[in-house]
């Protein structure tokens, strides 16, 4: 599942967090500045974990 949020900072700019959540896969969370690049990141992600190469996430990488 997909979820695209709209974020406003303090400042007035403009970014779209992305939250892909697939069970049994961890939760992935990017924050990107236009949303056409978070729904083909969202789909890429998606693709991947179905294929079964899915990219590290965040705690993947914290842990290296």
């Amino acid at each position: 599942m997909v979820t695209i949020g709209r974020r406003i900072a303090s400042d007035g700019t403009v970014s779209y967090r992305v939250r892909v959540r697939i069970l049994g896969e961890p939760l992935r969370t990017r924050t990107l500045k236009r949303k056409t690049d978070a729904i083909a990141w969202a789909n890429a992600i998606e693709s991947d974990i179905g294929r079964g190469t899915s990219a590290p996430t965040s705690a993947d990488r914290a842990a290296r």
